[in-house]
């Protein structure tokens, strides 16, 4: 499992569930606007809203091979979570 953004990219299904849990901190609603389907690819076009920042506008393509997500790439403008300071 490989997961790739901007700003990083995590191997191996454990990291990027610890990524995913951490998101999840400040994560507060996701609000998806459209799904497209291509075979094995999934994209999800979505506003991701957390608790440090306005709404992020999201692009999250994922590839699934026997039922199981075997990657996934994440695009988002991050300036503006980057710019709060850390708790």
């Amino acid at each position: 499992m490989t997961s790739a953004s901007s700003d990083r990219q995590l191997t191996g299904a454990e990291a990027c569930r610890q990524g995913i849990e951490s998101l999840s901190q400040i994560v507060t609603d996701i609000v998806v606007h459209k799904t497209f389907v291509e075979g094995p690819d999934v994209l999800t076009w979505f506003d991701l809203h957390t608790t440090i920042a306005p709404p992020c506008a999201t692009a999250n393509w994922s590839h699934v091979e026997n039922g199981k997500i075997t990657a996934v790439r994440v695009t988002f403008d991050a300036r503006a979570l980057a710019a709060q300071p850390t708790k």
